[in-house]
Parts: C-alpha cells; structure tokens; sequence
C-alpha cells in the first residue's frame, strides 16, 4: 500500500528532516509503540534512533484520487528515550 502524509504530518517531517523513506523505515522495523487502545486501522509504531525514539501514526483510508486503499501519515515525533520505551520495545 502507498503511504500518503497529511498535511500536518508533512510539516512535522520538515521540521524533524526526515522524508517518507525514514517513515516507511519505521513501519517496517520498528516495533509497536501505542499506549492505548487505537481504533483499527490506526497503528502506532517507534524506532530507536540515536538515543531518540522516533515515533509514526498512521491510518488506513482509502484515497479518491488514486482509487485505492493507502496508509495516512497521521504524526510523526521524536522524543527522548525513555524507561516506557525500553518497556514497549521488549513487548515487541
């Protein structure tokens, strides 16, 4: 499936320096990251990256214009490494 940001997501990534590339790096190795319950089709996902834990939220929606389901870059962070993301990582 494609991944398409949002707008907001967007200027997140501009602000942090990344590009679609280091998200779709993040779905594909970094282990599930959400706290609470997500409605389904949302999924929550960190990586660890030089002492920092770069985190993706993204939503399965379908897109008009492309005429096929694709994934929403909904947010995107960075955060320093914490205890509750060592905890998230080894229930990977």
């Amino acid at each position: 499936m494609s991944l398409v940001p949002s707008l907001s997501a967007f200027r997140e990534l501009e602000d942090l320096i990344l590009d679609m590339n280091d998200v779709r790096e993040v779905l594909e190795g970094g282990f599930d990251c959400s706290t609470g319950k997500r409605k389904e089709g949302i999924l929550e996902r960190c990586l660890r990256r030089n002492g920092k834990a770069l985190r993706v939220v993204v939503a399965r929606d379908f897109n008009n214009f492309l005429k096929r389901d694709v994934w929403v870059v909904v947010h995107v962070s960075l955060h320093s490494w914490s205890r509750k993301f060592a905890l998230l990582e080894r229930r990977k």
